[in-house]
Order: structure tokens, then C-alpha cells, then sequence
């Protein structure tokens, strides 16, 4: 009773091995409503989702490596040694698409604790494990000794699925390995065998059986049955999960041998983005997908794509995948290194044409500049010139209102000193018919104060009409006790001096004739006034010139 219950444990456990193995161990779905989102999508939209998932690569691995941390201090805690061989085993599940040699490590462990357990059929399903695994990491001499180590007839029957399974991958991986046709037929002969076993094991219709039919059609040509086998199988499988990737991948396969390269590229988009998502190290839909970008031109996705496998590669630690993305990559890296250096040189052209053009723009500037400085000097010729132009229109105004007010004024002066004249001359005229010679001597004598007096009186209150402010600005210039104080509408001498200069008389002569004093008397006054400028003399005297305003009112008539 014992040995029956013992030999159905075995039963149930290579059974369970063998749905994993044809499942590739497929980690928890990552969610249904994402995957049937992707379907919906177009290879544009998709290419986006992948260019993001892959900036998420770490944080999928990270998750990764915890769950698998997790897997395995549980595995490591099992007291049970049985319980703790069918964890370890669980465990290898998980490594053999993460970490090749981890997975073979373990597998020696479960080895050694079958070995343990004295049980003969747990060794030989290790040990079929350990071909599966080194056919996959590309260790093809020691699967071959596993696969030697068992005649397959001999085999019981639930172990000759996981020797089937082990021994395609086997033959499809040395295959693409040597890459030569003339040494693949016997292999692909010998999967189309192992095939046709599988078949043989399950009842028709079932999924493990229609996938070993669609991939048999695949191989005959066949592509339509192939493919609506796939179709159905894809839409029945749980979404997000390895198994679903890898479907997704045979339907790629399926549409690029019928011809329809966009409908192949957005499976393998679907593939890959799901592959990254569960940490998959071994991306086989990626590499794929960076094959057909390069032959569309998208050569800068293609080397980004490419650089994610090998990286996957080199942590998945299998000298087979590296030699096989190795081939694409060269490929790609050569044609990115191509378009970069043609990119470099087309750099360096445009460089050169700014340069040029940075130069000439520099000339341009500096002549602009220099342009513009002159333009400034001439703006600020023109506004000096202008400016000169208002003061000379400002003192020719001055002096037409000085002439138009003067002139007018001495008129008047003119006609009373001819009228007085003219007095003067009747006067004399009848002092000589009257023979009054006494009179007329005593008239001829007389000194003429009185009307010097009212001349200078009258030019005062001209003068102080036109520049109501001439005294108070006047003293301004002179130091406080040198200020002069002088009674409401007159002048003294030396104000009358200076207000002649004022007026534009600046010839001495004139102004010492006009005022009836010598020439060297209006020097003294002037002498004595620059004393107690608070300016140079010269400096004094045109400001005196330029005092005042012209008050608008008509001079006083005399």
C-alpha cells in the first residue's frame, strides 16, 4: 500500500513538472485587463507602451528578485525534506528564465535531496530538468550526456513528456547555435519526432495537443492552420502571463511566414512588453522586434532594444544567448555606429556653417556697431547743432524784440530831442533878430545834466522792462557785501555798464561814450565789480550776458 500511494506522488509530481515545463514556468499573470488593452492597440501605440516599460526594466528585475528571494528563504526554512524538494523545484521554475546557472545550481540541490529521499523517479525527473535547462543555456555537451543517460523507450511514460520537451529545446537551440542548414535537418527531424510523441500523450483537442499541431503545420508550410490553431489558443490563454509571451510569439512567427510583417511586429511588441514586465532575462520577442526595426531604419530603437537583450543576456549568464544576440547586435551596433558617425560628420558640417555664419554675424555686428556709433555721434552733432540753432533763433529773437522795443523807443527820443531842437533853433533865431547876444550866450552855455539825466532814466526803465530780474540775478553773481541796492526803476553806473554788455554792446569805447565817462573810469567799475565776483572774470561776464529773460511787456515812452 505504501509503494502504491509513493508511485502516485511520483505520478502527480511529474505530471505537475510536465504542465510547468510546457507553461515555462510561467510567473503570476500581470493582469488581464493590460494584456487585452495591448491587443487593442496599434503598433505605434505599442512601440510607446514598450519604449515605457523599458524605462521601468529595474523595477520589474527588483521585483523580481524579491519574489524570488522570498521563494527561496521559504524553501530554505522547509524542515520537511520532501516539502523542501518540491519548493526547490518550484524555485528552478522561476530561475530557469532568470538566472541560467542559479537554476543549475538548484537543480544539483534537488539532485542531491532526491538522492536523499531514495527516490528513483524523483532523480530521473531532475536530472531531465537539468538537460531542459542546459539546453537552454546553451550547454549542449552536458544536456547530451543527461539525454544519453536515458533510453526512451525505457522511459515510464509519464517522464517521456519532460525528455520531449527538454530534448526540442535541445535540438531548436543547437540549430540556432550553429546557424548552418546543412547540419539543422537532422535536428528539426528529430523535433518533428518528438513532436508527433507529445501528441501521442494528449487527448486531442486539448491545449498542450494543439500547440505541438500548430507548431508541426508551422514546419510543413502550413501557416493559415498554423495560425488559427495559435489565434484560438492565444485568446484562450490567461493574459499576462510567459505562456501567453511565448503565444504571442508563435502568432508573430505565424503572420511574418504568411507575409504580414506588421501584424508579426505587434505580437512581438506584445511579447516583449509582457516578457519585460515578469523579468524574463530570456526575451526572445525583443531580440526579434530589434531585428525587424533594423530592417525598417528604426535603427535608434533597434540598438536600444538590442542593449537591453545583451544586458538580459549577460544576467541570465548564458554563453549561448550572448553568442546568439551577439549576431543582431554586431548587425545593429554596427549600423548605429554607421548612422552616429555619419551623424558626427553631418554634426561637424553644420558646425562649420554656423561657425561661418557666426563669424559673418559678428562682422556684421561690429560694423553695425561701429554704424551705430557713428549714427550716435552725428545724432549727437545734430542735437549740439540743433541745440545751437535754438540758442542762435533764442538771442536772434532777443536781439529783433531788443531792436523792435529800442528802436521804437529811441524814436520817440528822437522826435522829442528834435522837437527840443527845433525849440532850441526858433529860440535862437529870435534872440538874433532881437540882437539879444547876452541871452543867446547864456542860452548856448547852458550844461546838458537835465537831459542826460532823463536819457539814462528812460534807458534804465528799458532796459529794466525787458529784464525785470537783470539786478536781483546780478547780485547773485557777486559776493553778499558786494551787492548793490538800488532804488525802484533805476540803475547805477556800474549796473548800467554791465547792462549795455548785456544787450550786446561789448565794445568800451561805445559804452564809455554812451555814458558820458572816460574810457578808463568804465574800466575801474568793472575792475572793482570782477573783485567781488564769485566767478572768474571771464567767467562772470558771460553769465552776465546771459541773464534773464526778455519780459514781453512795451517799453515806458519817455
Amino acid at each position: 500500500m505504501h509503494n502504491i500511494v509513493r508511485l502516485i506522488k511520483v505520478m502527480i509530481s511529474a505530471v505537475l513538472m510536465l504542465l510547468a515545463l510546457s507553461a515555462q514556468a510561467s510567473p503570476p499573470p500581470i493582469g488581464e485587463t493590460m494584456a487585452k488593452n495591448l491587443n487593442t492597440m496599434n503598433s505605434d501605440e505599442l512601440l510607446r507602451e514598450l519604449d515605457n516599460v523599458i524605462g521601468k526594466h529595474d523595477e520589474y528585475s527588483k521585483k523580481k528578485a524579491e519574489r524570488v528571494r522570498a521563494l527561496e528563504k521559504d524553501m530554505k526554512a522547509e524542515k520537511d525534506l520532501n516539502s523542501r524538494y518540491q519548493k526547490a523545484l518550484a524555485l528552478v521554475g522561476e530561475y530557469e528564465t532568470y538566472v541560467s546557472d542559479s537554476a543549475a545550481n538548484l537543480l544539483n540541490e534537488c539532485l542531491d535531496m532526491a538522492e536523499q529521499i531514495g527516490e528513483s523517479n524523483y532523480i530521473i525527473a531532475v536530472k531531465l530538468r537539468m538537460a531542459m535547462v542546459y539546453s537552454i543555456s546553451g550547454m549542449f555537451v552536458a544536456a547530451d550526456k543527461i539525454f544519453q543517460e536515458f533510453e526512451y523507450d525505457k522511459l515510464d511514460q509519464s517522464y517521456r513528456g519532460l525528455y520531449c520537451y527538454a530534448r526540442i529545446r535541445y535540438c531548436e537551440n543547437i540549430v540556432r547555435d550553429i546557424d548552418d542548414k546543412r547540419f539543422s535537418q537532422q535536428f528539426m527531424e528529430e523535433v518533428d519526432w518528438c513532436r508527433s510523441e507529445l501528441m501521442k500523450m494528449w487527448s486531442e483537442g486539448s491545449t498542450p495537443y494543439l500547440k505541438e499541431l500548430a507548431n508541426r503545420y508551422e514546419s510543413a508550410g502550413r501557416y493559415k492552420e498554423a495560425f488559427d490553431i495559435l489565434h484560438d489558443v492565444y485568446n484562450q490563454e490567461v493574459s499576462g502571463t510567459h505562456g501567453h509571451a511565448m503565444l504571442a510569439m508563435s502568432l508573430a512567427q505565424c503572420y511574418r511566414l504568411m507575409g504580414k510583417e506588421d501584424l508579426a511586429k505587434k505580437y512581438l511588441i506584445i511579447a516583449a512588453i509582457t516578457d519585460i514586465k515578469l523579468a524574463i532575462k530570456e526575451n526572445e520577442a525583443l531580440l526579434a522586434l530589434s531585428a525587424i526595426l533594423y530592417d525598417e531604419g528604426d535603427i535608434d530603437r533597434a540598438y536600444r532594444y538590442v542593449r537591453v537583450c545583451l544586458d538580459d543576456a549577460n544576467f541570465y549568464n548564458s554563453h549561448f544567448k550572448d553568442s546568439v544576440i551577439a549576431r543582431t547586435y554586431s548587425i545593429v551596433d554596427s549600423a548605429y555606429m554607421s548612422r552616429m558617425e555619419a551623424q558626427r560628420k553631418k554634426l561637424q558640417g553644420y558646425l562649420v556653417v554656423i561657425s561661418v555664419i557666426v563669424l559673418l554675424l559678428v562682422v556684421v555686428l561690429f560694423e553695425s556697431y561701429k554704424q551705430r556709433n557713428k549714427l550716435m555721434q552725428i545724432r549727437a552733432e545734430l542735437k549740439n547743432a540743433n541745440q545751437g540753432l535754438l540758442t542762435m533763433n533764442a538771442r536772434l529773437d532777443e536781439a529783433n524784440l531788443i531792436k523792435e522795443r529800442y528802436v521804437g523807443y529811441f524814436m520817440n527820443q528822437c522826435s522829442v530831442y528834435i522837437n527840443k531842437l527845433d525849440d532850441f533853433r526858433k529860440n535862437v533865431n529870435r534872440k538874433i533878430k532881437t540882437k539879444q547876444i547876452e541871452d543867446l550866450y547864456v542860452l548856448s552855455s547852458r550844461p546838458m545834466e537835465k537831459e542826460l539825466e532823463e536819457l539814462y532814466l528812460n534807458f534804465d526803465r528799458a532796459f529794466l522792462n525787458l529784464y525785470p530780474d537783470f539786478i536781483e540775478q546780478f547780485n547773485a553773481l557777486l559776493k553778499p557785501e558786494a551787492r548793490f541796492d538800488t532804488e525802484d526803476g533805476r540803475l547805477n553806473i556800474t549796473l548800467r555798464i554791465y547792462a549795455l554788455m548785456r544787450m550786446g554792446i561789448t565794445n568800451m569805447g561805445q559804452i564809455a561814450k554812451f555814458l558820458n565817462y572816460s574810457l578808463q573810469t568804465v574800466y575801474n567799475y568793472k575792475s572793482k565789480v570782477k573783485k567781488d565776483s564769485l566767478l572768474d572774470g571771464d567767467a562772470f561776464e558771460e553769465a552776465v550776458k546771459v541773464i534773464g529773460k526778455i519780459c514781453p511787456k512795451t517799453p515806458q515812452k519817455g
